[in-house]
């Protein structure tokens, strides 16, 4: 089915009118146009159609747009034989088959400054010379992938900076660096992979750092697999910091790790020494010592461990400035006092990681402030689990349910205590005549 209307709407005024026909086929309406462009738009720019998609017969652009960018489109893919497929005023070409850029006979862009890109079927290739050949930049490309095999593939900053690629991977063979940058620097790669055979640096920086490598990974059997100008040394062995005897690392600070397989392990002292500040043992990878703190610190701060985590029968795991923690296997527990004491004088006792006390309360608040727990839960059978001081006064709230006999008994020892202190004011001369008696106000 196929319906003729001129629609001015499609127009820019005192244009042509283009001939335009909507076509419905298999449900769909298609914009077509047999005479003239089948979209004007305000800025100039004209589009040609068939079946809903940008084409154009006879060697012309089914789309010229305002500023002269011209695009040759074939059943709506950007294609043209034997010329370029878009041509804009600057002068930027490009070449399309099917959609994708391609030439075969020379590159498939061609920029305005005098830059030129070789595409065949979307992917960059050249075999005699660089795909890629833009102010100052080369990169050679075979198949997509870099690759030049009598000199670097990719060039630039004017030649200072070079790269060897082999099939897509870093690559140079004779023992010569593959990557030699613009400050100087030099890497060395096998296959893609940061190697140097001979126990010769794999990377050798401008400053004179060096670096030992094997197969991508950091690696040196009889020296420092890291040197720094500055005195820092690190060893390594198969992308592990690891040594026998000594510190696998050194930092110029004078700063010392031990680590065997890469975990931080020393049987005969701290594994971690920074000069002034701190000492630390490990085992394994995890803190531990025997018979005394494993960590050490300049301002004081002392914690024990075994196997990981704070453990200490003698006495509190953690000492600092703010607080004291007993600890044992990992969990907070003293079986004979608070195991947490706060240099603000809180105080809270725990067995077994749990808040609990059975002879008082389980937290001491500076403030007077008082909790009762057992087992990890707020409670107390013989009066209020929590007593908050208010004024000179003290009120109770009980966080579990309170019932109506425990709340008569509060109120009567609050009565009590009033006309005690009634009577103590009149022996003292100094009650009233006439006594008022306010309600006793609670707070549950």
């Amino acid at each position: 089915m196929r319906q003729n209307f001129n629609n001015k709407s499609r127009h820019k005024p005192g244009k042509p009118k283009a001939h335009v026909v909507r076509a419905v086929r298999d449900g769909k309406d298609y914009i077509d146009c047999d005479k003239g462009p089948a979209v004007f738009l305000s800025d100039g720019t004209k589009k040609w159609y068939r079946n809903g998609v940008p084409h154009r017969n006879d060697d012309l652009p089914a789309v010229e747009e305002g500023d002269g960018t011209k695009k040759w489109f074939r059943e709506g893919k950007l294609h043209r034989d034997g010329a370029p497929a878009v041509e804009r005023a600057d002068g930027y070409k490009r070449w399309c088959q099917n959609g994708q850029s391609h030439r075969e006979d020379g590159p498939a862009i061609e920029h305005p400054d005098g830059g030129k890109e070789w595409l065949l079927r979307d992917r960059y290739h050249r075999e005699d010379g660089p795909a890629i050949d833009i102010d100052g930049y080369q990169e050679w490309r075979v198949n997509g992938k870099r690759h030049r095999l009598d000199g670097p593939a990719v060039i630039q900053t004017e030649g200072k900076h070079q790269e060897w690629y082999k099939d897509g991977k870093l690559h140079r063979d004779g023992d010569l660096p593959a990557v030699i940058q613009a400050n100087g620097a030099q890497e060395w790669y096998k296959e893609g992979k940061r190697h140097r055979d001979g126990d010769e640096p794999a990377f050798i920086g401008a400053d004179g750092e060096k670096h030992w490598h094997k197969d991508g990974g950091l690696h040196r059997e009889n020296g420092p697999a890291v040197e720094k100008p500055d005195g820092t040394f690190d060893w390594y062995l198969n992308n592990e910091r690891h040594r026998i005897g000594g510190p696998a690392v050194h930092r110029a600070d004078g700063t010392e790790e031990w680590c065997i397989n890469g975990e931080r392990h020393r049987e005969d002292g701290p594994a971690i020494i920074v000069p002034g500040v701190e000492e630390a043992w490990f085992k394994n990878g995890k803190h531990h010592r025997e018979g005394g703190p494993a960590v050490s610190k300049a301002d004081g701060t002392q914690e024990w461990y075994l196997d990981g985590m704070y453990h200490r029968e003698d006495g509190p795991a953690v000492i600092n400035k703010k607080e004291k923690l007993w600890y044992l296997n990992g969990k907070r527990h003293c079986a004979t006092g608070p195991a947490i004491e706060k240099a603000d004088g809180t105080k809270e006792w725990y067995l077994d990681d749990k808040r609990h006390r059975e002879d008082g309360p389980a937290i001491e608040h500076p403030d007077g402030s008082k909790e009762w727990y057992l087992n990890g839960q707020r409670h107390r059978e013989d009066g209020p689990a929590l007593e908050r001081p208010s004024g000179k006064n003290r009120y109770w709230i009980r966080d579990r349910e309170t019932n109506a006999e425990e709340i008569t008994a509060i109120q009567k020892q609050r009565l009590d205590e009033q006309v005690q202190a009634i009577e103590k004011n009149m022996e003292a001369g100094l009650a009233q005549s006439i006594i008022a008696m306010r309600p006793l106000r609670m707070k549950f």
